[in-house]
């Protein structure tokens, strides 16, 4: 298995599953985007502008033709995360993040910048990738396998997260 293609098929499978989870909660999502000073329209627009971004990367960066275009997006939506802590912190926003919808509940800060550096870290790893080898030059069993794989590695991080969770409100009680 070629180790930048997996880190491609994992981050479409990530933004795969974030837009499944924003769709699902649309109106929180969007009301995080108004939070941050959008009103009206704009945090509409801006709410639809990140799934766009989101969906469009999950696409591109799959195919051997299309990865450049999926790689300069996931460096703008990155700076599009980054500018929304920044502008949290700054105005000392208590802004819930949304970034996987309704299934965490976690606010824009030092959690949300740590995500964005594990996004940046597989960014980073991406540009050495001299053979942009894509999802359409290898078999579909590889493809399948990689794409399970992917789901698996997200479902028990949020696992971990939940168990992690009611083990320390235990501890609470």
């Amino acid at each position: 298995m070629n180790t930048f293609l997996f880190i491609k098929v994992f981050l479409s499978g990530l933004f795969m599953f974030s837009i499944i989870t924003k769709i699902n909660a649309f109106n929180s999502f969007r009301d995080t985007v108004k939070s941050l000073g959008f009103k009206g329209l704009y945090s509409t627009f801006g709410a639809i502008l990140v799934l766009l971004f989101e969906f469009s990367i999950s696409i591109l960066i799959l195919f051997s033709s299309t990865q450049l275009y999926g790689k300069l997006l996931l460096f703008f939506l990155l700076i599009i995360f980054l500018l929304a802590v920044i502008i949290a912190k700054v105005k000392q926003l208590n802004v819930k993040c949304n970034c996987f919808g309704a299934l965490t509940n976690e606010t824009l800060g030092y959690k949300t910048l740590i995500h964005i550096a594990f996004l940046t870290f597989f960014q980073f790893v991406l540009l050495f990738d001299k053979q942009t080898i894509g999802v359409d030059q290898v078999s579909i069993h590889s493809t399948v396998n990689m794409f399970f794989t992917s789901f698996s590695i997200i479902f028990s991080y949020f696992l971990i997260k939940i168990l992690f969770k009611i083990n320390m409100n235990r501890g609470v009680e």
